[in-house]
Parts: C-alpha cells; structure tokens; sequence
C-alpha cells in the first residue's frame, strides 16, 4: 500500500467512525468498530484497549535525510486541540518497511491521542546484522528519521518529546534501545518513555551502562514468540532483559505468546505475529488485537496516563487482564493465556530446533 492509498484508507476510517448525527452516534459506531473480530476465530476485546479511539487519523511524511528518496510518515490524531501530545516511534523488522505491514497499529495507537512515527531504513543498510561488532547505518537511518519528523512536525502537531516510547520489532526490536538511549541524550522523555520490544534481533551500540543509565520509572514490555523460529529468544534474555536492573519489577515484563489451535482455526506464534497485513510474512488473525495492539496500546496509557488497567494488562506479571487472549468464536471458550514468564527462559532454538539467527 502506497502513502497515498494509506492515507486515504485511514481517513475513509475516521469518516465512519466520525459518522452519525450525535455523540451517541460517534460511541456507537466506534463500540461496534472496536468490537468487531477480525477474523472468523477470536473475539474481539471489548475494554477498548487495541481498538479504535476517539479521533480520527491524519497521515503526512517527510523526507529521511540518510536515506534517498525514503519517506518517514506521521501518524496525527485530529481535532485533538493544541494540548501536547505524547510521541512514538515506531521501528519495523528486516525488509519490512512497506506502510501497510503495520499499519493497523500505527492507525490505533494515533486514534488514541498519540502521535506516531513510522521511519523505514534500507535492506543493505541492515546486513551488518551479521557482523556483531559494527553498528548498521541502518540505526543511523531509523534515527534521522525520528529526529526528522520532530524537526518538521513537532511544533505543528504539538508533539511533547518529553513523553516518549519506542516499539520495534525484529531488528527494530533489537534496535529500540539504541533509539530509546539516543532520544535520552537528545534531552528526549525527560516525564514519561517506555519501550515495547516484539521478538528482537542482535542489539548493537548500546553498552550495559547505557542501560543502567536509564530512569528507573522508565517502563518495558518484552514479548516473544514460543514457536519463532528465526531470532533466537537469548537475544530478548540476554541483551535486553538481563540489564534492565535499575527498573522496579512493577515496571517490566517478558511476555510469551504459544501457538493456538482450535479446531480449523490455527494461530502461529510464529516471528511474524506483529506483521499483520504483509503478505510475505504475517497475516491479520485474532493474534493482532490481542497480542500486539492491546499491549501496545495498554503500555501507552499506562505510561502517558497513569492508567491502572492498563499497566495491568502491559506489566500485570500474571495478573488476569494481561492472561486473557480472548474466546474461541465457535463455542466461547478461552484461548490459551499469555504467559508472563519471570524469569525469562528461551523457549525457541533449542538442539535439533529450525532457528536463522541463534545468538551463539
């Protein structure tokens, strides 16, 4: 999907959601939005957390200036007045910078309030990712092109870089860090910052004392993928949980998502759960709104907002809003829970396991 076919796709959303002759109006068709399923398996969350938001969504870009001819896109609320707005950066997975592979996501978390930024980097800026001693100019990439978008829309769409998180996935997953420890020596997140971490890559640039340099209130969400078969989930473990020391428990989690099976329906946790309309990799199933939008979304509220069921349903270490995957559509029952697994054990890459990139 091109910036211009998303854009219009987002703003048809906002129309319907905006549609009706009242507030009632509004509600009605945003709770019916909200709670529609988006497949033929898994209910849909009923709470609102993952779902449409109160606004409707603007779209716009800016170029990359390390990168010809790369487009970053902002994702805006509209009509959210002129009270500053907390800003997310979000980092894609190896050659998947297309729009449209997360883009329900991005959709959901601007709807909220929030503005979102989606900055693309090249393939062969990435294929450093074998050499674990030289950062890729693809960190470089990823972040001229958040500076970027603050530099050209931050007065404009009121953006407050002093509330800030990172979310990535796959390589941007392993790069979330080094953006989280730019964006602090950049005077970045100096109220609020977290960092939601979906079944990372290799993590270059940052060292141990940069992470012991990050403010204890900062919040972290990791969640891996029982059955990912491609990053090795010692990377999770041993690259970025293992120095999160100076973070309160009550305020990080690691979160792993096993595959379902009920009766035709299957669901993989498989590396591509986050990727929810590219083709080549992932597929949009009752995982989405579940797994990745509801966290995501729940992760933001808790930390801009304060919000109590949402840090339950981020970092609850068990508790039973974070358990809840939903129902089998068929006969209502629950599907599997999400574990929080404390402490962090690898599930994946084992002896005589399919694994791509094994940290050893």
């Amino acid at each position: 999907m091109r910036l211009a076919a998303a854009m219009a796709v987002l703003m048809a959303a906002g129309a319907l959601a905006a549609c009706g002759s009242s507030g009632g109006g509004i509600d009605e068709a945003r709770a019916a939005a909200a709670a529609t399923p988006v497949d033929s398996c898994v209910s849909a969350p009923l709470d609102g957390y993952g779902g449409p938001g109160p606004y409707a969504v603007a779209v716009q870009s800016v170029a990359n200036p390390e990168r010809r001819g790369a487009e970053v896109t902002v994702f805006s609320p509209q009509d959210a007045g002129t009270a500053p707005r907390p800003v997310i950066f979000f980092s894609h997975a190896f050659a998947a910078g297309e729009l449209d592979t997360y883009i329900e996501l991005l959709e959901r978390l601007a709807s909220q309030g929030w503005i979102v930024v989606h900055s693309p980097y090249g393939i062969l800026e990435s294929f450093q990712l074998l050499s674990p001693g030289k950062v890729p100019p693809a960190y470089d990439q990823l972040w001229a092109g958040f500076e970027a978008a603050v530099t050209r829309y931050g007065a404009e769409l009121h953006m407050d870089t002093s509330r800030i998180g990172f979310i990535g996935h796959s390589f941007g997953g392993g790069a979330s860090p080094a953006m989280l420890t730019r964006a602090l020596a950049r005077g970045w997140g100096g109220n609020a910052r977290f960092v939601f971490i979906m079944a990372p890559f290799r993590v270059y640039e940052i060292t141990p004392d940069d992470y012991a340099r990050w403010p204890s209130d900062t919040r972290a969400l990791i969640e891996v993928y029982d059955d990912d078969d491609t990053n090795d989930h010692r990377y999770a473990i041993d690259d970025i949980w293992a120095h999160l020391g100076t973070i309160p428990d009550a305020r990080k989690d690691y979160l792993l998502l096993g595959s379902a099976t009920h009766g035709s329906c299957t669901l993989p946790a498989d590396h591509a759960v986050p990727m929810a309309r590219n083709g080549r990799y992932g597929q949009l199933n009752g995982f989405d709104p579940w797994a990745v939008w509801r966290r995501a979304d729940a992760l933001a509220r808790c930390t801009f907002d304060g919000d109590a069921t949402g840090c339950a349903i981020a970092l609850g270490r068990g508790d039973a809003r974070q358990a809840a995957m939903g129902n089998w559509l068929d006969d209502g029952s629950p599907l599997p829970p999400i574990q929080s697994l404390i402490p962090p054990q690898p599930r994946n890459c084992g002896e005589g396991e399919r694994c791509t990139f094994r940290r050893d």
